[in-house]
């Protein structure tokens, strides 16, 4: 989030903040619950309704509310319409970007580990130490 733009929140609104821009950044929008996004950021509900009501106060997201039937409904859609945060996080997508790495395949020990536990879990290559071949 920008500074000038994340300077009108408090650090656990900007935790908030950064969940939605993150899931915004891959789907396009976010649609995860307000309990989903709590968890995430380490907030709590509370604190995920405030920062979404002010940031919507100040123009910088909208909130589409999916009502269903009058108990049930779908998770809120959120989408940023600021061009600076929209503009920010098109910039930040670099090498620079200070995103987590999640390692797609193991190498090394980690995979001949697995190939050792596989083998020795395997049933038709286990045998019993007294009795041989059987």
């Amino acid at each position: 989030m920008p500074p000038a733009l994340a300077a009108q929140f408090t650090t656990a609104e900007q935790a908030v903040l950064a969940v939605v821009a993150t899931e915004v950044k891959k789907h396009g929008s976010c649609n995860l619950t307000i309990g989903h996004i709590a968890a995430l950021a380490g907030v709590s509900d509370q604190t995920v309704r405030n920062a979404l009501r002010q940031a919507q106060a100040l123009a910088l997201l909208t909130i589409e509310e999916r009502r269903r039937t009058a108990w049930m409904n779908h998770p809120n859609k959120v989408e940023i319409v600021s061009k600076e945060w929209a503009a920010w996080l098109r910039i930040t997508t670099g090498q620079n970007s200070w995103s987590p790495r999640i390692q797609e395949s193991k190498s090394g020990l980690a995979q001949r580990r697995e190939k050792c536990q596989a083998s020795s879990l395997h049933p038709e290559r286990w045998r019993h130490p007294l009795r041989g071949r059987d």
